[in-house]
C-alpha cells in the first residue's frame, strides 16, 4: 500500500511533465510568473548544441523585455545532456533525469531551467507568449521602413493620366486599419518548429529547409522575438500592397486597388497573410517574383541582361520561400517566347538552384502549404467574384485573348495553381491570390471592347 501511495504522489508531482503537447511547470506556472514580475536579475547558460544556444537567444531576448541581467537568478536551456549546469543542479529538482528532455519550465530558488530537446523545445514558447513590449528602437527603425516603402511606391505610381497613387494611398489606409486592430495569435507548431530551426542555424546549427537558412541569417543581427517577427510581417504586408499596383496592366497601375480588395476581402487568404505564419513567405515571395517578370523590359542592349540577371535572382530568392515558384520560370518560357537565350539560362539555372537545395536538404518540403481535402469548395467560397470576372472575359474576349505575353503567363499560372490545389499539392490560398490579380488584366483586355 504505501508503494503505490508513493508512486500516486510522485505521479501527482511530474504529471504536469509529461504532456507532449503543452510546455509544463514545476511546482507551477505561478512560480515562473512571479519570477517574471519580480526585480531579480538573470543570467542565461544555454546547453553547448546549436538548437539550445539557439533557443537560449530567444530566451534571452524575451526576458530582456521585462528584466535586466545580473548574477541573481540563472537561467539555464537545454537537458542534462548538453548542458553541464543543468545536470549539476538537478537533483535539486527532485525530478527523474528523463524528463529534462521534455518542454517544461522548473523553478528552483536561484535557478531556473528551460528543458527539452532539438524536437520540441520550441513549445516552451507558451511560458514566454505574454511578454510583449515593442521598444522605441524597432518602432522607429520599423516607422522609417514603411516610409521609406510608401514614398518609393507613390513616387513611382505617380503619371499624369493616372491616379494609381491615391489609389496605393486608400489601400495603405487600409492596410493600417488592420495593424491597429488586436491581431497577436498563438503560432502553429510548424512554425514554431521553423523558428527553432532558424535559430540553431544562427548558432551554427544545420538548417531543416533553405527558408530557415535565410531566417537564421537574418536573426544574427536582429533580435529574434514575436515583437520582431511580427513587424517584419507588416513589413511584408504593405510591401505586397505595393507590388498589386505593379502586377496591374503597365498603362493602368490603378487597377491594382482591385486585386488588392479581393485579396485582403477574402478570409482565406487574409489569414494566410497574418503573423506567425509560413505562408507570408510564401505568398510574398509569389507575389514579388510575379511583379519582376511583369516590369522587367529585357531590352537586347546591356541593360536587358542586367533585368535578365536581376530576374534570375528574385527568382532564386523566391524559390527559397515558396518552391512552387519554381513552376514560374517553365511558364515564363512558353508564354515568352522570343529570346530563346534568354529563356534557357533563366530555366535551366532556376531548375539546377532547386536540384541543389533538394541534395542540400534532403526531405524538403513546401512548408508554406497548408492543403485541404475541400479545396475545391474553398476555392468556389471564397473567389466567387474573380472567377466570374475571369469567365466573362473569357467568354466575352473569345478567341481574341493573347497567347503570349504577361496576361497569358498569369492566366497559365493562375491555372497551373487551381490544380495543384484541386491535387491536394498546394495551398487554396495561392489560387485565389492568383485569381485576384488576374481580374486586374481581364478587365483591361475587356475595356477596349465595350
Amino acid at each position: 500500500m504505501r508503494r503505490v501511495l508513493t508512486v500516486f504522489i510522485l505521479l501527482l508531482f511530474i504529471s504536469p511533465l509529461v504532456s507532449a503537447d503543452r510546455v509544463s511547470y514545476y511546482p507551477d506556472r505561478q512560480s515562473f510568473s512571479l519570477f517574471l514580475h519580480s526585480s531579480a536579475t538573470f543570467h542565461i547558460v544555454p546547453g553547448d548544441e546549436p538548437w539550445a544556444r539557439g533557443w537560449a537567444k530567444y530566451v534571452d531576448a524575451k526576458l530582456s523585455e521585462v528584466k535586466s541581467h545580473g548574477d541573481d537568478v540563472l537561467v539555464l536551456v537545454g537537458n542534462v545532456d548538453n548542458n553541464p549546469d543543468m545536470a549539476r543542479v538537478w537533483n535539486r529538482t527532485g525530478l527523474p533525469p528523463s524528463l529534462s528532455f521534455r518542454p517544461s519550465v522548473v523553478v528552483l530558488n536561484d535557478t531556473i531551467l528551460i528543458t527539452g530537446s532539438e524536437n520540441n523545445i520550441y513549445i516552451t514558447w507558451e511560458a514566454f507568449s505574454d511578454i510583449w513590449r515593442l521598444s522605441r528602437a524597432s518602432m522607429i527603425v520599423f516607422g522609417a521602413v514603411i516610409i521609406l516603402i510608401f514614398t518609393i511606391f507613390f513616387l513611382r505610381l505617380r503619371e499624369p493620366s493616372s491616379h494609381a497613387e491615391w489609389s496605393f494611398v486608400a489601400s495603405v489606409s487600409a492596410i493600417f486599419v488592420w495593424l491597429l486592430l488586436p491581431s497577436k495569435v498563438a503560432p502553429s507548431d510548424k512554425f514554431l518548429r521553423f523558428f527553432g530551426s532558424a535559430l540553431a542555424f544562427s548558432e551554427g546549427g544545420n538548417p531543416n529547409s533553405p527558408s530557415a537558412m535565410v531566417v537564421g541569417y537574418i536573426f544574427r543581427y536582429l533580435t529574434p522575438t514575436d515583437e520582431t517577427i511580427w513587424l517584419i510581417h507588416w513589413v511584408l504586408i504593405f510591401l505586397v500592397t505595393g507590388l498589386f499596383f505593379y502586377i496591374a496592366p503597365r498603362r493602368q497601375r490603378e487597377l491594382g486597388f482591385i486585386s488588392f480588395g479581393l485579396v485582403f476581402a477574402t478570409p482565406l487568404v487574409r489569414n494566410a497573410f497574418g503573423p506567425m505564419t509560413l505562408s507570408t513567405l510564401g505568398l510574398t515571395a509569389l507575389v514579388l517574383v510575379l511583379a519582376a517578370i511583369f516590369n522587367f523590359t529585357f531590352l537586347p542592349e546591356s541593360s536587358g541582361l542586367l533585368q535578365t540577371l536581376a530576374l534570375i535572382g528574385v527568382t532564386l530568392l523566391g524559390i527559397v520561400f515558396n518552391p512552387f515558384v519554381t513552376l514560374l520560370p517553365l511558364v515564363f518560357v512558353l508564354t515568352f517566347p522570343k529570346r530563346p537565350l534568354r529563356n534557357l539560362s533563366y530555366l535551366m539555372i532556376s531548375l539546377a538552384f532547386v536540384a541543389y537545395l533538394y541534395i542540400r536538404f534532403p526531405g524538403w518540403v513546401p512548408e508554406n502549404v497548408h492543403v485541404s481535402l475541400n479545396c475545391l469548395t474553398e476555392i468556389l467560397k471564397e473567389s466567387i467574384l474573380p472567377l466570374v470576372t475571369v469567365t466573362y472575359a473569357v467568354l466575352h474576349v473569345g478567341s481574341g485573348i493573347r497567347r503570349r505575353g504577361p496576361t497569358a503567363f498569369l492566366f497559365a499560372v493562375t491555372l497551373t495553381f487551381v490544380v495543384l490545389s484541386l491535387a491536394g499539392l498546394s495551398s487554396p490560398a495561392y489560387s485565389i491570390l492568383l485569381l485576384s490579380l488576374l481580374v486586374p488584366r481581364t478587365l483591361h483586355s475587356i475595356i477596349p471592347q465595350t
